[in-house]
């Protein structure tokens, strides 16, 4: 959820065509009633970063860097969880491959259910 309330903070701003500076997300109580720490808020910059969704300028501002009609908040918590990939192999455990599958079922169902635009999330607009 952290992750969401920080892309809203980035939202807001983007529709005024600004940035948002790491201080003014660490102090945030607009949006972050709990605020966020230091260290967790450079953890999902570099994830955003490393994804090619923010961009960090010289002056300290991030700005986003792509449109959020485009990111499904299915696709945020995925890039946020982002694990290594896990293929299956033939000399897996019985065990293994239930557990794999039961993941995959859980991802899929889970993606359906999120595959909302974050614009029309933020705006309180309806979905696909």
């Amino acid at each position: 959820m952290r992750a969401l309330d920080i892309w809203y903070l980035f939202w807001r701003a983007q529709q005024q065509g600004q940035g948002f500076a790491e201080v003014e997300i660490i102090g945030s109580k607009e949006v972050l009633r709990g605020r966020i720490d230091a260290d967790a808020w450079r953890r999902i910059r570099g994830i955003l970063i490393e994804a090619k969704w923010l961009i960090c300028l010289d002056r300290g501002q991030n700005l986003l860097s792509r449109d959020l009609h485009e990111i499904s908040h299915a696709m945020l918590v995925a890039v946020i969880r982002a694990e290594p990939k896990y293929n299956q192999l033939s000399e897996q455990l019985n065990r293994q491959r239930q557990a794999f599958n039961l993941l995959r079922i859980t991802r899929d169902q889970e993606e359906m259910a999120l595959d909302t635009p974050l614009a029309i999330l933020f705006t309180g607009g309806e979905s696909k």
